[in-house]
C-alpha cells in the first residue's frame, strides 16, 4: 500500500526532555546469501464468497461513525528534537520502538520508550543505509530491515541497493547485507513490511526470526506483500498489486508449513461511471474466524497532473468470518489507513479525507464511532500508524500534532513526534 508517511508536530511547552544517548558498539557487518529453511506447503486456496462487492449508491453508506461519547486516547510523549517518525513498533513486553529524523540532523535515530523514558540508541553505519521497518522483539532486541542505498534515486538509476538487516540484541549491533539477487533494487520504505518476528522483502520473500536466526522462503508470483496483521505465528499476510487494478488481492494465513491463500472479492462497481482502482491498506486480526481488511478504491482523473492519485476515493471494510466476506463501505471522498484489533473483539483504523489520518474510528459492538487524538487548541493531530501491544488491549499511535496548514506529506520545523495510547 502507499502508506503515508509519519510527519510529527506539537508544541515544545510541555515536551519530554531530550532523551538519553546511548553509544552502541560498532557492528559486526557479514554479507551473505538470503537464508533459506522456512517451510512452504502448497495449500488450496478458499473462493472468495461473494465475489464482487459492489458499492451502494455514493449518498448511502454502511459505515457513518457518530461522535464517541468519551475520549478514550491519551498522550504519551512528545519528543521535542523529532519532527517525523519513520516507523515504530511495540514489543511484547511494552517496549515501543520508534525511528525519528529532526531536520537538523542526516541520520535517523533509532528511539526506545520503556519504563517511562526515552532512550536514544546511536547506530553505527555499516553503509549509507535507509531503514525501511522496525520489528520489535523486546526491550533488548529489535530488527530493523531497509537498504544499503543513499537514496530511492540511487536505487532506480543503478539497482546497486542491497537488503539489510541489522539487529540490536543487548545493547550490540549486528549488521547482515544480503547478497541475494532478488533483494537487488529495493526501496526502503516500499518494499519491506514488518510485524514482530515476521518481515517480507520484495515481490515477495517471507522471512521469520526463530530467536536464532532468519529463515526465508520465496512466494511465487510477484504480487508484493502489503500488511500484516495477527501476533506470534498466528501471522496474515494482504498480498495485492496495488499498480494492476486487474489483479486480484489475497489473503494468506501462516498455517504452520506453508500460506493458506485466501481471495478477496472484486471491489467498487461502475457507481461514479468508470471502473475504481482498488487499494489495500491493511489486516486486523482479532481471530480466524474474525479478520478485518481496510483500503479504498479511487477513480484517476484523465490527465497528467493526477495520474497517480484517486481525484475521488471512497473507503471499505471487508470482514471474513471463516467462510464468507461482508463488504462495508464509507463515506466518499475519504480514504482510509492503518488498522488494528482493539483487544476486545472490535477494530480501530485512521481515516480522513484527501489522505489526511485526522481521526481514529472504532467499531464496536457493531456500532462505529470517531474521535480525535488530544492536541493542543489550535492544533490538528494527525496519525498514520496504529500498533496493538502484543497480548494486550492496548494501542499505540505514532504521528503529529502541527499547525492546520501544515503540509500533508511535508515536514514543518513545527512539528514534533508524539506516540499516544489508548486501552487496558
Amino acid at each position: 500500500m502507499r502508506r503515508l508517511a509519519l510527519i510529527l508536530a506539537v508544541v515544545v511547552a510541555g515536551c519530554s526532555s531530550t532523551p538519553p544517548q546511548r553509544v552502541a558498539p560498532a557492528p559486526t557487518a557479514s554479507a551473505a546469501p538470503l537464508p533459506g529453511g522456512l517451510p512452504q506447503q502448497s495449500y488450496s486456496p478458499i473462493a472468495a464468497r461473494p465475489a464482487q462487492c459492489v458499492q451502494p449508491s455514493s449518498k448511502v453508506g454502511d459505515i457513518r461513525p457518530a461522535r464517541g461519547a468519551r475520549p478514550s486516547w491519551t498522550r504519551v510523549s512528545t519528543l521535542p528534537d523529532a519532527n517525523i517518525v519513520g516507523d515504530f513498533d511495540v514489543a511484547r513486553d511494552g517496549a515501543v520502538w520508534m525511528q525519528t529524523w529532526w531536520l537538523n540532523e542526516q541520520e535517523p535515530q533509532i528511539r526506545r520508550w520503556y519504563a517511562g523514558r526515552w532512550e536514544r540508541f546511536t547506530r553505527p553505519s555499516v553503509a549509507v543505509d535507509r531503514i525501511g521497518r522496525l520489528a520489535a522483539i523486546s526491550a533488548d532486541q529489535v530488527h530493523l530491515i531497509g537498504t544499503t542505498s543513499n537514496s530511492v534515486a540511487e536505487i532506480h538509476q543503478t539497482g546497486k541497493s542491497r537488503m539489510l538487516v541489522s539487529t540490536l540484541q543487548n545493547g550490540r549491533w549486528r549488521d547482515m547485507v544480503v547478497a541475494d539477487p532478488a533483494t537487488r533494487g529495493l526501496e526502503a520504505e516500499a518494499s519491506f513490511v514488518a510485524r514482530g518476528t515476521w518481515a517480507f522483502v520484495g515481490d515477495p520473500i517471507a522471512m521469520r526470526w526463530d530467536g536464532r536466526g532468519w529463515t526465508t522462503h520465496r512466494l511465487p508470483g510477484e504480487t508484493q506483500v502489503v500488511a500484516l496483521g495477527g501476533e506470534g505465528d498466528d501471522i496474515w499476510a494482504l498480498r495485492a498489486d496495488q499498480d494492476d487494478a486487474g489483479t486480484r488481492p489475497v489473503l494468506l494465513r501462516w498455517e504452520g508449513r506453508g500460506w493458506r491463500p485466501i481471495e478477496l472479492p472484486a471491489l467498487g462497481g461502475p457507481a461514479l461511471g468508470s471502473s475504481p482502482t482498488p487499494l489495500l491498506g491493511d489486516v486486523a486480526v482479532n481471530g480466524p474466524a474474525d479478520v478485518w481488511a481496510t483500503g479504498y478504491v479511487g477513480w484517476d482523473e484523465n490527465n497528467e497532473e493526477y495520474a497517480d492519485e484517486p481525484l475521488r476515493a471512497r473507503l471499505f471494510v471487508l470482514h471474513w468470518d471463516g467462510t464468507s466476506w461482508t463488504c462495508s463501505w464509507g463515506p466518499m471522498s475519504w480514504t482510509i489507513g492503518d488498522a488494528e484489533p482493539d483487544g476486545k473483539g472490535g477494530l480501530w483504523v485512521t481515516a480522513g479525507p484527501e489522505h489526511r489520518p485526522e481521526e481514529l474510528w472504532h467499531l464496536s459492538a457493531g456500532r462505529w464511532t470517531e474521535e480525535r487524538l488530544p492536541a493542543p487548541p489550535g492544533r490538528l493531530a494527525l496519525v498514520t500508524k496504529l500498533v496493538k501491544m502484543p497480548g494486550t488491549a492496548r494501542l499505540y499511535a505514532a504521528g503529529y500534532v502541527g499547525l492546520r496548514d501544515d503540509p500533508g506529506f511535508g515536514i514543518a520545523r513545527t512539528q514534533h513526534a508524539t506516540l499516544w495510547t489508548t486501552g487496558e
